[in-house]
Formats: structure tokens, sequence, C-alpha cells
């Protein structure tokens, strides 16, 4: 350790910045522009831990681009010198990339997978497709532009990685949402009335029925959110309209969240695309199987394939958890909820 590169730089810090750096134990989070020396901050941060006598393995640094990553770097040699190049620095990705190449008996059964180019993945899609039956939502095809939701689904199925979700998990998901949709449209013909400031004392009836169907905690069921965020919005609704004795804002609420289905019934507005997005589920579940019997995987696969290994396999997890004191990530913001 280059002590007096490290007392400089260290004197150039502000208050808040030094006191992260040399913060004895515990979780700290630095809240700061752009420009500001959060980056400088993570590396004298690193090289204080390793004065300290942390073993260099055990501290992870997260980041989102190899270029962050090699800056990250660059900053550690000038304050620890070769000490710098023992220090685990990834992207999210490369990271994901590393824990899979290590610890192949955790991943895939033992088997080799290697990534899936464009080509490759639009490949299986469109196949997926071509099997979808005829009255399939998403089955649509344009006699020059090919299938219509080939494209979003592709897009949608990356967002779900990112988001941390299987098929199993997504599944999950569109069960206990569609529960929570049968439960809002089973009242939701109120708003078929004329609103006046009458009719606002059944509105409140029923936005606070919404919340005493039985439904489990938040840590047990997917559903509950969508029931609280629709009687909370529901509910600020209401309190304009008792405020200003004026409805504007319940036709502005009824406008945005019903619809009538082609049966003429008012609906929640989700539910008309439930149909879509169970199609969705079987597409992502069938693309997910068919990488797998290929002995393929994409960008996102890296991150949730080790999400789920951490869950599946507890020892895995275990060792990993044990193998680093510290873990810092740049840009922190960034994150997706799979990265987080």
């Amino acid at each position: 350790m280059d002590q007096s590169a490290f007392k400089t730089r260290l004197a150039a810090l502000n208050t808040e910045q030094r006191e992260a750096v040399l913060l004895e134990s515990g979780h700290a989070l630095v809240l700061a522009g752009p420009g500001s020396g959060k980056t400088e901050t993570l590396a004298m941060r690193i090289a204080y831990l390793l004065s300290r006598g942390v073993y260099p393995g055990g501290i992870l640094c997260l980041t989102f681009t190899e270029a962050a990553a090699a800056n990250m770097r660059a900053r550690l040699v000038g304050l620890a010198g070769a000490a710098a190049y023992r220090v685990p620095i990834h992207t999210f990705h490369s990271f994901s990339s590393e824990l899979i190449g290590r610890n192949p008996e955790y991943f895939y059964e033992g088997a080799s997978f290697s990534p899936a180019d464009d080509l490759v993945r639009i490949s299986l899609l469109q196949d997926i497709f071509r099997e979808l039956s005829h009255d399939d939502p998403l089955r649509a095809e344009h006699s020059e532009q090919g299938f219509v939701y080939l494209k979003p689904a592709q897009s949608a199925i990356s967002q779900l990685k990112k988001a941390g979700m299987t098929p199993l998990d997504f599944e999950a998901f569109l069960g206990a949402n569609a529960v929570s949709c049968d439960a809002i449209d089973a009242g939701i013909a109120i708003f078929d009335e004329r609103l006046s400031a009458k009719r606002i004392p059944a509105i409140r009836a029923y936005a606070d029925s919404l919340l005493s169907i039985g439904v489990p905690s938040l840590e047990e069921s997917h559903h509950a959110p969508l029931l609280a965020a629709v009687h909370d919005s529901l509910s600020r609704a209401l309190d304009v309209a008792e405020e200003g004795g004026k409805t504007a804002s319940l036709s502005d609420w009824k406008e945005r969240f019903t619809r009538k289905d082609d049966g003429g019934v008012r609906v929640f507005k989700d539910s008309a695309y439930l149909p879509k997005l169970a199609s969705l589920c079987r597409i992502y579940a069938s693309y997910r199987a068919r990488m797998h019997e290929k002995g393929l995987y994409d960008f996102d696969d890296m991150i949730l394939d080790v999400l789920e290994a951490f869950r599946t396999r507890p020892g895995f997890k275990a060792i990993i958890a044990e193998r680093y004191s510290h873990i810092l990530v740049d840009e922190f913001q960034d994150t997706n909820e799979a990265q987080m």
C-alpha cells in the first residue's frame, strides 16, 4: 500500500466522503451527483480495507460497464499496487459468468453452455410462434412483417429476466393478478352509474372492500400489491372529490382504469391483458426450455441462472456468501431487480 498516495487522496475528499471511506463496519450508501467523486470514494474505501488487512479476494466490487471496471482497477493500482489485481472487480454480468464458470456443478447439470447470438434467439422464438394455436392472442402474423408480437415478446422476456423472474415466477404472478382482477371486476360496475357527489360513499365502500378480501400478507402473495395500489389510487381520487365537491377526479380514474369489454361489461383494464400475458408466459417458458435443450444462454440468463442457483442450491449460496466479506457497488441507483 502506498500510504503517501493514500493520505494525499484521502485529504482531498470532503468530510462525508472520508466518513464513507473510513467506516469501520456496517452498511453505507453514498448519495451524490455525477462527477462528484463516488468512484474515487469507492476506490479509496477498497484501499482502506486492504490497509486494514482485509483479504483482497474477499472484497467484491461491482459496476455496470467494462470501462468503469477498468477505471476502478486503474485507480486502485495507484493506491494498492499489485494487491489491486487480486480484488475482484466485475460488471454484474462478468461476475455471474465467473460464478457459472468456476462452479459448473451447480449449473446446467454440469453441462457446458455457450452464449446464443441474436440470429439463434430470433430463430427459436420464430419456431415457437409458428407452433402457437391460431386462436392464441399473440399469434397475429403480417404478410410482410411476420409475427406482430415477436419483437415485443422478446423485449418483454428480457425485462422479465432483468426483474429476476423465471417462467414459474411469472406464472405465479399472473395467477395472483388474475385473482386480484376478479376481485376488482366484481364491484367495478359501480362506475356504470352517473357520477355525482351522492355516489362517493358507495364508491368509497367499494374501494375499502378491496382490502378486506382476505388477501395474504405481502410476503405470501403477489396480488396484495395490486389490490392495495388500486385501493390507494381510487382513495386519492375520492379524497379530491370530497374536498372539492366535484367528481372530475373520479371521472379521470374511471377513464384511466376501466373499460367496456366486447360484451359491453365494464372491467378493470388490466383484466383485458391477462390472456396475452398468459400466452407470453407460455412463450417464455418454451423459449427457456429450448435454449437449455440446445446448451445455450443469453446475456440476461447469466444473472437469472445465478439467482436460480442461489434459491435452489443453499450450499452454493453459502459458499459465495462466505467468500466475500465486503461488497461495493458503483452507480447503485442503476441496478435492476435481478442485479439487486
